[in-house]
Formats: C-alpha cells, sequence, structure tokens
C-alpha cells in the first residue's frame, strides 16, 4: 500500500499512534511531504524516525529549507536573518535546542541527508497520475535532490499555494498545477480551509492532506491532527489531538508523559483539569 502523510511538525506521538492505526507493515510506502520539524514537542525524533525508515520517503517543505538555510551541518548559525525566520518566527527553536543535543557526527549525517531529499516526486497507481509535493510543483525539478535546485525555485516550491490568503505573494492558481494527474500535497491546515473535519480537502485537481499538526492547542482539536491517505484506494485515516488526550487520560499516563506527548503547552491545562477533578472526586 502506498500512503502519504504531511506537516508532522514535530507530533511524534500523532505520527506512532496513527501509524500502529493503519498497520502500517514493511512492504508498505509512506511518503512525508515535508515539514516534519518545528513546532511539536519532538521534530528531531520525527526527522530520525523517518531517516531510519526505509520505507518512509522525506520530500522537502519549507519548515526544513529554513532549517537548512538557518543552520550549518554541525548545528551552528550560518546566517542570522534566516535563523531569526526559522527560530522566531517559524518554531524553529525547539528542533535546534533538540538537533544541538545529538553528537556532532549525527547531526552532520541529517543535515546532509535532508540536503538529499527531494521536493517533489511523481507516481502512477491504477492508471491515475499523482504528484507528491509540500506546496506547489515545479516539473523541471521532479525527482531531483533539494540541494541541486536553485534556492528560488526552492522558496517558491515550497511556500507557493492555491489554499494560502496570504497577501505576500506565496498565493497561486490551481491552474498553475499540472493538468494531467492530480497533486496530493500539504502546507495549509485544512481547517484555514474553512473544512471543519480531519479529512483530506480536495479543489480542482489538487488535494490537501495537512491535518493541523502546527495548530496544538487549538481550541477545536477534533479537527486538528495527523491525517494519512491511502493512495490505492484514496481511503484516509485521521488521529486528532483529542484523540490522543482522550487515550492518554484512559491509559492513565503520568504527567511526564502527557507533557511528551502534547508538549508544555498544550499539556499544563489537561494536568491542572485532572489535577482538580482528582481534588474534587476525593
Amino acid at each position: 500500500m502506498i500512503y502519504v502523510v504531511s506537516d508532522l511538525h514535530g507530533q511524534y506521538e500523532l505520527f506512532r499512534r496513527l501509524l500502529k492505526k493503519i498497520e502500517f507493515a514493511q512492504d508498505d510506502v509512506l511518503f512525508v511531504l515535508g515539514d516534519c520539524v518545528d513546532r511539536g514537542p519532538k521534530p528531531v525524533q520525527v526527522l530520525k524516525e523517518i531517516k531510519d525508515s526505509a520505507n518512509i520517503e522525506l520530500l522537502i517543505g519549507n519548515h526544513e529549507c529554513m532549517m537548512l538555510r538557518a543552520l550549518n551541518p554541525d548545528g551552528s548559525i550560518r546566517d542570522m536573518g534566516d535563523f531569526s525566520l526559522w527560530a522566531n518566527y517559524n518554531g524553529g527553536d525547539i528542533t535546534h535546542r533538540q538537533f544541538l543535543e545529538l553528537p556532532e557526527a549525527e547531526r552532520t549525517e541529517l543535515y546532509n541527508w535532508l540536503l538529499d531529499r527531494k521536493l517533489t516526486t511523481a507516481i502512477e497507481l491504477g492508471g491515475q497520475k499523482y504528484y507528491l509535493t509540500h506546496a506547489m510543483v515545479d516539473e523541471r525539478y521532479i525527482d531531483i535532490p533539494v540541494k541541486e535546485v536553485p534556492f528560488n525555485d526552492v522558496w517558491k516550491i515550497v511556500w507557493n499555494s492555491p489554499y494560502r490568503d496570504d497577501d505576500d505573494g506565496t498565493k497561486c492558481s490551481f491552474l498553475d498545477y499540472p493538468q494531467d494527474g492530480i497533486t496530493v500535497m500539504g502546507h495549509v491546515p485544512v481547517v484555514r480551509c474553512h473544512h471543519k473535519d480531519l479529512t483530506p480537502y480536495e479543489q480542482m485537481n489538487t488535494i490537501n492532506i495537512d491535518g493541523g499538526c502546527s495548530m496544538e492547542g487549538w481550541s477545536e482539536s477534533q479537527y486538528t491532527g495527523v491525517m494519512i491517505l491511502r493512495l490505492d484506494d484514496m481511503k484516509s485515516f485521521g488521529y486528532s489531538f483529542s484523540d490522543l488526550t482522550d487515550n492518554l487520560l484512559e491509559e492513565n499516563a503520568t504527567d511526564q508523559q502527557i507533557i511528551d506527548a502534547l508538549g508544555v503547552y498544550v499539556a499544563a491545562p489537561i494536568i491542572n483539569m485532572r489535577s482538580n477533578y482528582s481534588k474534587f472526586i476525593n
């Protein structure tokens, strides 16, 4: 089976549990359409899990792009402007801290592995062609490692999307996408498309599968989390922040386990709620 997922943003526990839910096996293949790092509690663990899995392929998103622009292979800052954009405005600070905790040789290996990842790939399944990418498709660079693509073109591929509503030049048209296939992409959470459901959002010849892992702590957590699309039959599977919270409480997870799974910001009110409830019933 061939699966696609996008925008995990460090949500390792959501990712791990959804893979278990779909019974992901060694003879399956999973494409991760970029943005596995930043914002969430365990971005480097997500990155390492993908790197060490022979049947999981990462494509580069804007967050991996920002990381590569901001850092040297050893984790030192390469450019302060790029670093500020990444760490201060796009949640890269937690990725940087965890990256620096790795031995230097492992940092260099992981960084160089990222440079060898592609921006876009294309596959055919059941007579249907699919373009898999983070945001935009430039057919000149299909299956080309990011290190071999001019930076200005990389930037357009990982940032431009018809689903963006920003007035900053990153919004493009659905007509800009290849017309001989379906583009599966992420980059913009489907809830921002007024799609209140943890399922793919289709428009014209594109399918958006960004479940909103970057939106931890959002008030309607049942609509945000991770979603996986199985291309063989176009069936989707979701696991939300609300699902994870309920499961952790049902499992009587410790406070530290809840923090590890959700991050301090999201975990704190849940831990306080459980503590207050325990005091009330006792």
